[in-house]
């Protein structure tokens, strides 16, 4: 498989949750999460800003997809060029955060 980073939009985004080896991670701040809805199939939440931010990072399994999101679209950013990297092999940005997810009529949920 080749290295794969970058943002999808939000049809292609929802193409790739479908995949079941696929690992759905909301990247925010704490307060930002205790806020704000989540999008349903969230597999992990990494706290943005954390002392152990890049660690829980670098402690999950390079093999494996992963599409990202955040309420900003600068957190999931910083987390995908940090698993780029670390060698991560599939890593994808949701386009237009949250913000747009929710606009654009998508599912979301208040917590994990």
């Amino acid at each position: 498989m080749n290295n794969t980073f970058g943002e999808l939009n939000i049809d292609n985004f929802k193409k790739e949750l479908e995949k079941s080896d696929t690992v759905l991670i909301d990247i925010r701040t704490k307060e930002e999460w205790e806020k704000f809805w989540i999008i349903p199939g969230t597999d992990k939440f990494i706290v943005y800003g954390h002392p152990l931010f890049e660690y829980q990072i670098e402690k999950l399994d390079k093999s494996k997809s992963y599409l990202l999101y955040c309420w900003h679209w600068n957190r999931s950013k910083f987390a995908m060029e940090i698993m780029k990297e670390k060698w991560f092999i599939f890593v994808k940005d949701l386009a237009g955060w949250i913000d747009k997810w929710t606009k654009a009529g998508e599912k979301i949920k208040e917590k994990l």
